[in-house]
């Protein structure tokens, strides 16, 4: 279900830093504690303005700066539109990325890591005794750093397609349709995006059934249907075998799947192989490690869904 009002952030940086440190959807007004801490970081956007107005003050008086006139350094090669890859824990890296012609439009926001010192694993509602649940609800129950939504489902709220966890196959192949046509694999040797042709079970550890493909082996997919702008979220290996997970707002405007595929091939990013994962109001992110790197401020990140999902799948620390 698609979101009949646009979201609304507040955004507060650590001390030094240029991460955002939370989206949040507050279209009814901002939650007193957010409020207190956008307030301590010292950067708080009035919750009374329009939201036309609101996002023109975060995108393009916000946004670009950090307290001085001067550009924040990059860190490393791997800068994507003016931000760069931060390592917030331990074998986890926290990105964003803004598409060009960006002007209302909310970052795409990511997490990898090369699983070296930590899992990816799937968290399903049904774990817990739920039918579905928010995404940054299933990461706090399952003790994961970083969740994203995974599976489709149908109107009843049941997972559609292949899952396997922890080596048990949960539920079958879909082999029909145009839009379940990949699956993204995790094995003991690795993880890749695989057509649900080419899947075979044995050694897979963790498995999830979604689509289109919007990558395959360095290349966009193409003939991809679904031009609307909405809440996005994807998963990918890149080039370096890490895994990323990705997710957009809806914002004002939201991500079309050619905007989607160019951000996640973007040079910055590096993906080769990518899969669509449910979008629209299911299309939501968390990310809080448990452990940190950084001196800075605890990071957290969250980019909010408004439909509750049956599926997640996790990034574990070790």
């Amino acid at each position: 279900m698609l979101p009949s009002t646009p979201d609304r952030l507040v955004i507060s940086r650590p001390p030094g830093g240029d991460f955002l440190h939370a989206f949040i959807p507050a279209s009814r007004g901002l939650p007193s504690n957010r409020v207190a801490k956008a307030a301590r970081a010292k950067l708080l956007i009035p919750f009374h303005c329009g939201a036309v107005i609101c996002a023109t003050i975060l995108f393009v008086f916000i946004l670009p700066t950090s307290g001085s006139s001067q550009t924040p350094p990059t860190s490393s090669a791997d800068s994507a539109r003016g931000r760069t890859w931060r390592t917030i824990a331990p074998d986890l890296d926290l990105g964003e990325f803004l598409p060009e012609g960006s002007f209302l439009q909310a970052p795409l926001v990511m997490v990898r890591s090369s699983l070296a010192k930590t899992k990816l694993r799937l968290i399903r509602s049904a774990e817990f005794g739920l039918a579905r649940a928010e995404v940054r609800s299933l990461c706090r129950l399952a003790h994961a750093s970083a969740c994203i939504n995974a599976s489709f489902f149908d109107e009843s709220g049941h997972p559609l397609g292949l899952l396997i966890s922890r080596g048990v196959v949960i539920q079958n192949m879909h082999q029909k349709g145009r839009t379940l046509t990949g699956v993204l694999q995790v094995t003991r040797f690795g993880l890749d995006v695989l057509s649900r042709s080419q899947f075979r079970s044995h050694n897979v550890l963790e498995a999830v059934q979604a689509g289109p493909r919007l990558a395959i082996d360095g290349v966009a997919t193409s003939g991809l249907k679904n031009d609307s702008r909405t809440g996005r979220a994807a998963v990918c290996r890149d080039r370096d075998n890490r895994v990323i997970l990705a997710a957009s707002s809806a914002g004002l405007r939201g991500l079309t799947f050619e905007e989607l595929q160019d951000a996640l091939l973007h040079e910055s990013v590096g993906c080769v192989n990518a899969l669509n994962l449910d979008g629209g109001g299911s299309a939501q992110i968390f990310i809080a490690p448990r452990s940190s790197s950084s001196s800075d401020t605890a990071v957290a990140v969250a980019i909010n869904g408004f439909d509750p999902v049956p599926v997640a799948l996790g990034i574990f620390e070790e």
